[in-house]
């Protein structure tokens, strides 16, 4: 067993998990005593092939990493002169070029993908690839002939690399073991690639950040190899789009992390892992993502079911487990994978959320775009009482510590501004905001849509049209 840092509403979890799985059930309010809980370390998919919520919550500490890694390189982008966009977009195509070499080249040595967490970069390319499952499908099998990046994410040991900054904010701190940081050294891989490149960089001038590296390479004669390879896989991709043309698929990663990154912001933002209320949330979400995907085999030809944020949340956890996902997908649609694709429009989401929610409702009996702010997150806990002034005020204190950290875009309930005053949440019937909004976090996942693959011998010739749409 390993003993793993999670934020102090965790620990109620496993308590939520063995209560009763209906949706309007009344729950008690977690406990938030501790900070540290034990998770196996062989922990795998629950048993009813959902991620588990430990998973999901992980999922959020990972997404804020994606989203303060993004805010130092543009800070060191700004502060160099550089421009904090042109370093952020040639950072991302940096990541691409790192994730390439590590998982291609990661067989040939002593390094076991399946027990091994990446520098945080490439992992954040690996998660956008990982969330286009049908892409990385082909991907996977052409680069990785002994099936090993099928597994994805093994969560309890990236769980090893996080942990609290110190600094008693709140805030979380990303670092490798020694062990990790000795497997990216054998791959010919800087293990803090930002950390390297301002350190090395810091009295270039030159104004964009490969020239900066080009310079670099040509004044270190050659000693710089794990600059030498890099720059060299970036510029083979560079050629090509980003595109993976030479394995048979034409897909464009970098854009996909950039896409992905702004999902990560969107999340953070949110800041529902440092809800006190938040254990709830995510098994609520666990409930709803399992019958939101129980909807796709019903689906007309060339509709999308299209996930609210919190079923989004379960959805990405799910596919960063590849094969486990894939199982999931065919057995809840007859044999059929489910495919999510990130590139959709906004109208068409926009119109196949009203479409989800028009038959979650008819199906369940139960309302689909739900209010997640803190305030209505505290009110389903126990949907038919009020809450009382000591309730409110503790949620408006937890969450103006937040805000002391980060900028909030969904803590205040503002679906129904009136209801914070009035203690009525869920005034549009249990659990639901009156109206709900998109700024309360009901609208769909976002840009992403999901549907199953055409029917090739990636996916075995067992695809089908039934859709999806996700962030």
């Amino acid at each position: 067993m390993t003993r793993l840092y999670l934020p102090p509403f965790v620990n109620a979890i496993r308590s939520l998990v063995a209560a009763s799985h209906s949706l309007r059930q009344p729950r008690k309010h977690p406990d938030t005593s501790s900070p540290v809980i034990v998770v196996e370390k062989s922990a795998d998919i629950s048993l009813d092939g959902v991620p588990t919520a430990e998973f999901c919550a992980i999922h959020l500490q990972l997404l804020e990493l994606f989203a303060d890694l993004r805010g130092r390189v543009e800070e060191w982008g700004r502060n160099s002169g550089m421009g904090a966009e042109e370093v952020w977009e040639t950072f991302v195509k940096l990541a691409v070029a790192r994730f390439t070499c590590w998982f291609q080249h990661a067989s040939r040595s002593t390094i076991e993908m399946e027990t091994s967490v990446p520098p945080l970069d490439v992992l954040m390319a690996w998660h956008s690839f990982m969330l286009n499952p049908h892409a990385y499908q082909v991907f996977s099998k052409a680069a990785r002939s002994d099936g090993a990046g099928n597994e994805g994410i093994l969560w309890p040991e990236l769980q090893r690399s996080i942990s609290p900054d110190g600094e008693g904010g709140g805030s979380l701190r990303w670092k490798l073991s020694g062990r990790d940081v000795e497997a990216a050294d054998r791959l010919g891989l800087h293990a803090d690639m930002l950390g390297f490149l301002m350190e090395t960089l810091e009295a270039s001038k030159c104004d964009t950040l490969v020239d900066s590296l080009s310079e670099l390479c040509r004044d270190s004669l050659g000693r710089e190899t794990k600059l030498q390879k890099l720059l060299e896989t970036y510029h083979e991709l560079s050629q090509t789009g980003f595109a993976y043309r030479n394995l048979g698929l034409d897909f464009d990663l970098a854009s996909a992390v950039q896409r992905q990154t702004v999902f990560a912001l969107k999340m953070t933002r949110f800041g529902w892992h440092h809800s006190p209320f938040c254990a709830a949330a995510i098994e609520q979400a666990r409930e709803r993502y399992r019958c939101f995907f129980s909807l796709i085999p019903s689906l007309p030809a060339g509709e999308n079911a299209v996930p609210t944020l919190d079923i989004d949340l379960v959805w990405h956890t799910h596919q960063l487990s590849p094969a486990e996902y894939a199982n999931f997908s065919k057995a809840m649609t007859g044999g059929r994978f489910v495919n999510h694709n990130d590139t959709i429009t906004e109208e068409v989401a926009s119109s196949g959320s009203k479409n989800t929610g028009t038959r979650y409702r008819e199906q369940f009996g139960e309302v689909y775009s739900i209010c997640l702010s803190w305030y209505c997150q505290a009110a389903r806990l126990a949907p038919d009482k009020r809450l009382s002034r000591a309730d409110i005020e503790q949620i408006r204190d937890a969450i103006a510590s937040e805000r002391r950290r980060r900028k909030l875009d969904l803590a205040s309930c503002r679906c129904n501004e009136t209801v914070v005053l009035t203690g009525l949440f869920g005034a549009g019937g249990v659990g639901e905001c009156a109206p709900p909004v998109d700024t309360c976090g009901s609208g769909c996942g976002g840009g992403g849509g999901g549907e199953c693959a055409a029917p090739n011998a990636s996916c075995d010739g067992n695809c089908g049209g039934c859709g999806g749409c996700g962030g």
